[in-house]
């Protein structure tokens, strides 16, 4: 029941299919979801159905900016309660905090951190933990366009990201996302996130009212009490992962060293969190291979090198047990 996410997120995707064109319900129960169910903002529908719904349809319509083109249609307004609590927390920092205790409100699967990004940065951000994910770029362009339409709301004239970062291949033409963000954002990085002064992180929200928040936060905890796992390792590691296997070889123990521990501990946490290492590395390499084989202009042998495999036979294996074909056949599947 953890892949679940509330039907509200779906707020607004019939017109916008409408308005390119297409038949919504149609393509809504070809992806095995009711159109009957968006009637119910509070009911919860599978995050993975969501997932795939968004990406055909993305090509369906002809429309490579369809999670972008969400993200301006709701905002973070489809958060519901969760919204209330964000946008009217004492500074961004809270707010964002807000969001890391009650996230799975509204879906069980992201995550939201905020981390040191340099001297004068810090990053936000937004990670989907799913095992054997499909692909779904789509969705962390609108969860990134939806994260920074929140911040550009809250701080006014004062928000100027200095970074919007994706792990993916460029969807759109360049001027869209300049549009949408105000800069060119940073693809094929090893995170997805904003980077912003950290100036900002301590500044008061524009038009917060304390009451409102309080009120919020206190439906949240009667409804969806922060999860056990707030300070769940697995999340972090699948960043620092993806972070360290663009750098070359690394260990397990580098992981370990990364969070300050033994590397028996380390072990020890991912197992209470019923996984490992090795798990955590493999969906990170299966997520990192489905947008490079994406990408016509990586030969073959340099996806299996950035994905850390000695060999290109092992990632031949690897590719077969993941997607059931070789790599050469799914990047034919993946682009024509």
């Amino acid at each position: 029941m953890s892949e679940i996410i509330r039907a509200e997120s779906l707020r607004g995707f019939p017109e916008i299919v409408a308005e390119l064109g297409g038949d919504s319900d149609a393509l809504l129960e070809e992806n095995g979801i009711d159109p009957a169910v968006l009637a119910d903002n509070d009911a919860y529908l599978s995050y993975r159905r969501v997932m795939i719904l968004v990406e055909r349809a993305a090509v369906a319509l002809s429309a490579p900016d369809l999670g972008i083109r969400m993200a301006e249609r709701t905002g973070a307004g489809m958060l519901g309660p969760l919204a209330v609590a964000m946008y009217n927390a004492e500074t961004v920092g809270a707010a964002i905090a807000i969001g890391q205790r009650f996230f799975h409100f509204h879906n069980r699967t992201v995550v939201l951190t905020l981390a040191r990004f340099d001297t004068d940065h810090d990053l936000i951000t937004f990670d989907v933990r799913m095992r054997r994910a499909p692909r779904h770029v789509q969705t962390y362009e609108r969860g990134i366009a939806t994260l920074h339409g929140f911040l550009a709301t809250v701080c006014g004239s004062a928000y100027k990201p200095k970074a919007i970062r994706f792990r993916h291949e460029p969807l759109s033409p360049l001027p869209r996302y300049r549009a949408v963000f105000g800069i060119a954002p940073t693809f094929h990085a090893p995170d997805a996130g904003v980077v912003l002064a950290r100036d900002l992180i301590d500044a008061p929200l524009i038009g917060a009212n304390p009451q409102l928040h309080k009120i919020a936060e206190h439906f949240l905890e009667s409804v969806a009490p922060p999860a056990a796992a707030d300070d769940a390792l697995a999340p972090r590691a699948r960043i620092i992962v993806a972070r360290l296997m663009r750098l070359g070889d690394y260990t397990q123990a580098d992981l370990a060293r990364a969070f300050g521990l033994h590397e028996r501990t380390l072990q020890r946490r991912l197992k209470l969190e019923d996984t490992s290492f090795e798990d955590i590395r493999d969906d990170v390499r299966r997520e990192l291979a489905q947008n490079y084989l994406a990408q016509r202009g990586i030969p073959l042998a340099h996806v299996a090198e950035m994905l850390g495999y000695a060999e290109p036979s092992a990632f031949t294996r690897a590719s077969q047990r993941w997607f059931g074909q070789a790599p050469r056949e799914v990047r034919k599947r993946m682009t024509g």
